[in-house]
C-alpha cells in the first residue's frame, strides 16, 4: 500500500537528557512547555520593592503565531503635606520643635528626594546679634537635611525689629521599610531677645527616585 515501508524499522525520536531541555517524552508523544504571561492592571503597583507597572496584552484564542505585547511604565510614588505652622514664641530658645502636621510616611523601600520648604518670622528687641529661626528634616532623632535659616538678624542693633524670610532644605534619603519624616525647627539668638518667633507655610514634598 502506498505510504508504507515493509521491513522498515520505526525511528523513535530521542531526547537530549540535558537538564535545560524543556521537552518531555511520554508514551503518548512529546510534551512541549507552554508559558502563559500575566500582567498587572494599569495603575496598580507591582510590589513594595518596585516602581514599575508591567502591562501584557495576550493573543486572541486561535492566533498563530501567538503574539504577546509587553510594556512597562515607571510609576514612582510621591506626595506632599502642608501648609503647616508652629509658634515658637513660648518655646525655650534652641529647643528643636516639630511643626504639627508637617509629617510624611515613606512606605516603600528605596531612595527618596525629600524637600522641606517654609518661612519664618520673628520680632527682636535689645542689642540683637544673630537672632534666627531655623528648620530641617528629621527621621527620629536624626537630622537628615541641612539646618536651613528661615530668618536671620545678625547685625548688632538696638531697638525693636521684625524680620521674615523663607528657605528650602532637602535630602536624598534611603529607606528599607516604612519611615516617617518630619520638619522641625527652633529659634535662637546670641544676644538680645526674641519676643516673637514662628515657622509658617511649612511644606514637605517627596518623591521616590530609585528602588
Amino acid at each position: 500500500m502506498a505510504g508504507r515501508c515493509r521491513g522498515c524499522a520505526r525511528v523513535v525520536p530521542r531526547l537530549d537528557p540535558a537538564e535545560c531541555n524543556g521537552l518531555t517524552q511520554t508514551a503518548g508523544g512529546l510534551l512541549v512547555p507552554r508559558a502563559v504571561l500575566e500582567g498587572v492592571a494599569p495603575g496598580t503597583p507591582v510590589g513594595d520593592a518596585r516602581s514599575v507597572d508591567i502591562d501584557i496584552q495576550a493573543p486572541a484564542d486561535g492566533d498563530c503565531p501567538q503574539t504577546w505585547t509587553v510594556g512597562a511604565r515607571l510609576i514612582p510614588v510621591y506626595g506632599q503635606v502642608g501648609p503647616n505652622s508652629v509658634n515658637l514664641t513660648s518655646v525655650p530658645a534652641a529647643t528643636i520643635t516639630q511643626v504639627p502636621g508637617a509629617t510624611v510616611t515613606l512606605t516603600e523601600p528605596g531612595v527618596y528626594e525629600i524637600v522641606g520648604d517654609a518661612s519664618g518670622t520673628q520680632t527682636v528687641t535689645g542689642a540683637v546679634s544673630n537672632a534666627q529661626v531655623r528648620a530641617s528634616l528629621f527621621v527620629g532623632a536624626s537630622r537628615i537635611s541641612p539646618d536651613t535659616t528661615l530668618t536671620l538678624f545678625s547685625n548688632n542693633q538696638t531697638g525693636v525689629y521684625a524680620t521674615a524670610g523663607s528657605a528650602t532644605t532637602r535630602a536624598l534619603y534611603t529607606v528599607t521599610g516604612p519611615t516617617t519624616v518630619d520638619l522641625r525647627g527652633y529659634r535662637n539668638t546670641t544676644s538680645g531677645t526674641q519676643t516673637a518667633a514662628a515657622i509658617n507655610n511649612a511644606f514637605i514634598y517627596w518623591k521616590k527616585v530609585s528602588d
